[in-house]
């Protein structure tokens, strides 16, 4: 699957801010307190982060329901949607 430049854009602005969110609820990287630092992590730390959330997609809903960084509700649908993606990275 190919995506647009601006559905590329739009992934790189929602994204990041689930894993932030997740590692906040979960508790992981409690010395991240920003995106920009979130980002700035290694690979193999985000890549935790991330597992874990799709370990407990329930904060996917959590997110949403919260709406920490007041995204629209198509932005929100999108987000939604990850909750039922195959996850292939183990």
């Amino acid at each position: 699957m190919r995506l647009t430049a601006s559905e590329v854009e739009l992934f790189y602005k929602l994204h990041p801010a689930l894993l932030f969110y997740a590692n906040q609820q979960l508790s992981m990287a409690c010395h991240v307190t920003t995106i920009p630092q979130l980002l700035a992590m290694p690979e193999e730390e985000r890549y935790e982060i991330r597992s874990a959330l799709y370990e407990h997609r329930h904060v996917i809903d959590t997110f949403i329901q919260d709406n920490p960084q007041g995204f629209s509700a198509e932005e929100l649908t999108i987000v939604g949607s990850w909750k039922h993606c195959i996850s292939t990275f183990r």
